[in-house]
């Protein structure tokens, strides 16, 4: 029984730590779990960033479409603290076929870390919250998603730089919700506009790439200012960057799977395929305007193509590409959700305690009571021992001490408290022995340990 009380004790203890955060508005029914892992078990960030827009792929086995809004107007995405409203925007929500893709902007990303954000469903009466324009910060000049069906493939952010599409094509397969296909002839464009110069904070063009054509030798980024340029080319099955006159050197780029192509511009030129630093080349950014395109005589197809007026740092680089490609790693959505309640909040525990019937109760009372009494008497018992063991002590200094060695002579020294002694209620009992075996004979005195023997 008293294995029993203590593993009930042990259990309650157990689930203590798993009672959740606030629930941050009552009028959402049900939230979900996200964990944005940066360790080695994740996406392994070996540097931080702040304000990365992650992707957060929904599906069938990750998320109960039927139980949020058919259009996903009524998701809402929580910081760690659980009462932060994060900034995103819908990409893709798909309730009949259960798929959908969302970005939200995290932050603060740490490297080697965890942490959770939530996401909320579940409310008849929300109204959108999806927003692009507030999902990237004011230093992301343009992003395009591809997932216009129609080809007119807008601009996600605030800026609204349109392209003008040089037939390109929308592919519906492609790395998310659809990409641009570009057959060696086709292009995107933009016009010299001020938006999208690069200044002396430098630049960074980032796009998921995936080409058809080794063979073929294309730009998938150049800006154009005169004699001075920046470009991201790939020529015979290769890939690398130049700016001002300066080159990095070329990295293998394989036909055929998608790949992560960056390419930040300040004190340096640095390409990055696949989250990772690739190539280097010394040169400094400088004002630079011109016209921008993307694509022109590439072969194959590109998606999510990024533009910033700054050179974004590694750990937003690696985020970007640990949390967009096929089996990502950095984000990861729980397979179980949680319900609301009236108190505004829901913990494990109190699931286990609601559920439990009369008879129930009645067997955790008596347990209960039957620990307290285990306790008392393991407290109690603990007091005993710590007294007898202190009395014990103090004999066998006693007896170490005796006067002029004699055995006897420890019964007659006053106030030794020693009757909390169990090892002086022994000596007490071999003295009486004594005594009566030495009256016999008449010796009384002078017993020590050495004439015992």
């Amino acid at each position: 029984m008293m294995k029993r009380v203590l593993l009930f004790a042990l259990a309650l203890f157990a689930l203590a730590p798993m009672v959740s955060h606030a629930w941050w508005n009552q009028d959402w029914t049900a939230r979900r779990q996200i964990t944005v892992d940066t360790s080695d078990k994740g996406a392994a960030l070996q540097a931080g960033a702040q304000n990365v827009p992650v992707l957060v792929r929904l599906h069938t086995g990750n998320f109960p479409f039927v139980e949020a809004d058919m259009d996903g107007k009524d998701l809402r995405f929580i910081g760690s603290d659980d009462a932060t409203p994060l900034k995103f925007h819908v990409e893709l929500f798909d309730g009949v076929n259960e798929l959908a893709l969302i970005w939200v902007q995290v932050p603060k990303l740490d490297p080697g870390a965890t942490q959770a954000i939530w996401i909320y469903y579940g409310n008849e009466k929300a109204v959108s919250a999806s927003d692009s324009k507030t999902t990237y910060d004011g230093n992301q000049t343009l992003v395009l998603h591809f997932h216009e069906k129609d080809g007119t493939f807008k601009d996600a952010t605030a800026y609204g730089h349109a392209p003008v599409v040089g037939g390109v094509t929308h592919n519906a397969t492609g790395l998310a919700d659809g990409s641009g296909t570009f057959d060696g002839s086709a292009r995107l464009s933009w016009p010299a506009v001020p938006g999208l110069r690069i200044g002396a904070a430098g630049m960074t063009f980032s796009a998921w790439v995936k080409v058809a054509d080794a063979a073929a030798d294309g730009s998938l980024f150049s800006q154009q200012d005169g004699a001075n340029n920046v470009q991201v080319r790939y020529e015979q099955g290769r890939v690398f960057a130049r700016a001002f006159g300066a080159e990095t050197g070329k990295v293998d780029l394989p036909a055929g799977g998608w790949h992560h192509v960056a390419v930040t511009l300040s004190d340096r030129l640095v390409l990055w395929v696949d989250g990772r630093e690739a190539a280097a080349a010394n040169v400094a950014a400088a004002d630079l305007g011109g016209d921008v395109t993307v694509g022109d005589g590439f072969r194959g197809d590109i998606d999510e193509v990024q533009l910033s007026n700054v050179a974004r740092p590694a750990g937003w680089i690696a985020a970007q590409a640990a949390s967009q490609g096929e089996g990502a790693r950095l984000v990861m959505v729980a397979a179980e959700g949680e319900a609301g309640a009236e108190d505004g909040g829901a913990s494990y525990l109190g699931i286990l305690l609601g559920s439990v019937t009369l008879d129930g109760w009645i067997v955790i009372v008596i347990l209960m009571v039957m620990m307290v009494i285990s306790f008392w008497v393991m407290f109690s018992k603990g007091v005993v021992l710590s007294r007898t063991d202190g009395a014990n002590q103090k004999f066998l200094r006693v007896f170490a001490n005796a006067p002029g060695g004699d055995l006897f002579a420890i019964e007659s020294t006053p106030g030794t408290g020693l009757t909390k002694s169990s090892v002086y209620r022994i000596y007490g009992t071999a003295m009486r022995e004594l005594h009566k075996r030495f009256d016999k004979t008449g010796r009384r005195g002078g017993l020590t340990p050495q004439s015992i023997d």
